[in-house]
């Protein structure tokens, strides 16, 4: 079963870095050189998820300190218990709002009265972990399981003696309290109260969001609860359940959602069918067992987020809300593409989810997670959840109000952030221009597919201003601008809407070329590389290089597609064969950055499967496949196989290219073509192709 290649483990540690001399070691890798995932017990796309707590940054687990480049500071020598969480983020680096909620500390002394709020760690032995369950061997001698339901938490103990307690902590919220107050916060209200010997629920209040919990340990002799908690006394039982119920809409749901939850071995089995169906939306083919392992861990780490509540919408009341993308800024080129093309069920429920915000707040946010600020993470992006939902409709998503989308998008272009966009072609951060403008050529297609030809046309305009951020001097984005995690050159071969245009504005083809092959390092020596944090002048000189971020950060993952454009798809091959090959494994060192709520695994997907979507475009770019055989599972029944001729460790490059029987000339296929399904086949050879003559896709 393809779920029993997942190591969930993977990417919990510090990245593998590039070996010297290879291509990868002319990238430059500018952020935090670790993958933030976390091993917890989580299912496809659900938001519950339950786990051991570090107070690690950024998810709550590791050893990891707060850090944003080089190699993380450690706040521990070695992994700790500090108890167990509820509802954690997965891969990302600062996002405000650090979740793990509701800690559960089993404590062996008997007679505590209040919860625990002392840290009291304990060093971990042992864990294992699979898709939905969790396991921690602890050096005192306790055993902790966890499992997740539908808005539910299960826990099973067993301790070494008697008189063992459970303590359920409803004002923890963030990570170590050493980090700071902007990494643990205080709830600003809660609220518990004893409901029988074996019962108790309340609530916390924070980040404007209420969150209820009922919570039922059975095997318990008694319970004392105070303001901020209740701790569970055992008396004579040497193992115990704990079971959590959640809600943000009240503590009758939250008792419903722990009324409902199947016993905890129901819950994993549960879980682990749930990923065997998800995991098996692509089925792929190699004898190369740790290749195959990679494929199934990544797919696993892109699954996770964004996240649906099986509960009300904290917002509005409304049913089956998604949240937690964290953010739009890391997920939109390759990871909500994939649920688009494979997931089209979430992928609705996602893009209404995303609209319902831009209703009640008046704008479109980059970042929707468990806060009320409409505004978060505004400064990294603009009118990206335009993108998705445009794509969403090429994809012909069904159950959404398509008309009622585009007048959201649209609003959301006139909101005043956007005024000098709109006036005079220019924002204060030059990479937003991009963002809109692309976003408005994608907005331009839904008004022509839905028949609005005023807005058409005023958006086609719009969508030219994508020139302004370019110095026509050099034929790169403006260098005396402020760039968010990258330099100018991080963002001057971003793929937009009018690639002719961009070519000729770096002075023809051959001279985009040569600015790519600098760009990549072809010919030059390794980057330095930052290990310690504080080390700036080595940031300074590596960001002066002017490099490829090598998949370590988001911002230019898709840029060596812009070869097929300059007709060297050999290239191209070379980049991906390099970067998937030495930097990404299912180990714990293999992810080369922080995976961003699956926003590096996901580029790891694409990259291997052989194709890769063209975000603000209506196609998928075709570069290398890995596998001898793929199928994608698509809508409505159909499947896309792909098949690579002559694969071997050797042969990294591409000489025909094969669609439903008949030979393409190009490197791309149109959405449409890949969504009705059939064959794409791949001849691979050990050298270099001629492919100059291949059509490029007119955006």
């Amino acid at each position: 079963m393809n779920v029993d290649w997942v190591d969930v483990f993977c990417g919990n540690g510090d990245a593998l870095m590039p070996r010297p001399g290879s291509l990868c070691a002319k990238w430059f890798f500018p952020k935090a050189q670790c993958g933030n995932t976390v091993p917890h017990a989580a299912r496809p796309f659900r938001m519950a998820t339950a786990g051991l707590y570090s107070g690690g940054y950024p998810t709550g687990y590791g050893v990891n300190a707060p850090n944003t480049n080089g190699r993380p500071p450690k706040f521990a020598p070695r992994l700790e218990a500090a108890g167990f969480t509820h509802f954690h983020h997965s891969g990302t680096g600062g996002i405000e709002a650090y979740y793990n909620y509701l800690r559960v500390t089993p404590v062996l002394e008997g007679g505590a009265r209040t919860p625990l709020r002392a840290e009291n760690r304990v060093a971990v032995t042992r864990e294992e972990a699979r898709p939905g369950w969790y396991c921690a061997g602890l050096e005192n001698g306790i055993r902790a399981e966890l499992a997740v339901a539908d808005m539910a938490a299960l826990h099973r103990y067993a301790f070494p003696r008697e008189n063992a307690s459970l303590s359920v902590d409803f004002a923890q919220a963030g990570l170590d309290k050493s980090f700071g107050p902007n990494f643990h916060h205080t709830p600003e209200e809660a609220g518990v109260k004893k409901t029988s010997p074996q019962r108790a629920e309340g609530f916390m209040t924070l980040y404007g969001l209420t969150l209820y919990a009922s919570v039922w340990c059975p095997d318990s002799a008694g319970c004392e609860a105070s303001q901020t908690g209740v701790v569970f006394a055992l008396g004579a039982n040497r193992a115990a359940r704990l079971a959590l119920g959640f809600s943000f809409h009240s503590a009758e749901e939250a008792r419903a959602h722990l009324d409902a939850a199947p016993d905890f071995d129901e819950a994993v089995k549960r879980a682990r069918e749930e990923w065997e169906e998800a995991l098996s939306a692509i089925r792929v083919e190699t004898p190369d067992a740790d290749l195959k392992r990679c494929f199934y861990s990544m797919l696993y780490h892109t699954l996770v987020k964004p996240a649906r509540l099986d509960d009300t919408s904290p917002y509005d009341g409304s049913p089956r809300y998604h949240m937690d993308f964290s953010t739009l800024w890391d997920l939109y080129k390759t990871q909500l593409p994939l649920v688009l093309a494979c997931y089209p069920d979430e992928a609705a429920g996602m893009v209404n989810s995303l609209l319902a915000t831009g209703e009640k707040h008046g704008l479109l946010s980059c970042a929707v997670i468990l806060n009320n600020r409409p505004d978060f993470c505004d400064y990294q992006a603009r009118m990206l959840a335009c993108y998705f939902v445009c794509s969403a409709h090429q994809h012909k998503i069904g159950g959404v109000d398509w008309r009622g989308a585009l007048e959201t998008l649209w609003r959301d272009l006139q909101s005043p952030r956007n005024a000098q966009f709109i006036s005079a072609g220019a924002t204060g951060r030059n990479t937003h221009i991009l963002d809109l403008a692309d976003g408005c050529h994608c907005l331009a297609q839904l008004a022509a597919d839905l028949g609005d030809a005023e807005k058409h046309a005023e958006l086609a305009r719009l969508a030219k201003h994508w020139r302004n951020a370019y110095d026509e001097t050099t034929g790169m984005l403006r260098a005396d601008r402020e760039y968010y995690e990258g330099t100018f050159a991080n963002y001057s071969f971003r793929l937009l809407h009018d690639m002719r245009g961009r070519i000729e504005l770096c002075g023809g083809v051959k001279k985009f070329e040569e600015a790519l092959d600098r760009f990549f390092g072809f010919g030059c020596d390794d980057a330095k590389q930052q290990v310690d944090p504080r080390d700036h002048e080595t940031m300074r000189q590596g960001f002066a290089l002017g490099r490829f971020e090598g998949y370590n950060n988001e911002p230019d993952m898709e840029t060596p597609y812009n070869y097929i454009f300059a007709g060297r798809h050999d290239k191209l091959c070379d980049i991906v064969t390099a970067g998937m090959t030495e930097l990404f494994s299912a180990a714990r060192d293999g992810l080369p950055g922080n995976n961003d709520s699956g926003g590096l695994s996901s580029c790891y997907i694409w990259n291997t499967l052989g194709i890769f979507p063209a975000f603000a475009s209506r196609f998928f770019l075709l570069g290398r496949p890995f596998f001898e055989r793929a199928e994608l599972r698509l809508d409505k029944g159909k499947t896309l196989a792909i098949l690579a001729h002559g694969l071997t460790p050797g042969a990294r490059y591409v000489r025909r290219v094969a669609f439903n029987g008949a030979d393409l000339r190009r490197f791309w296929l149109a959405t449409g073509e890949l969504l009705s399904g059939g064959t794409l086949e791949f001849w691979m050879s050990e050298s270099p192709c001629d492919t100059s003559d291949c059509v490029a896709p007119d955006f």
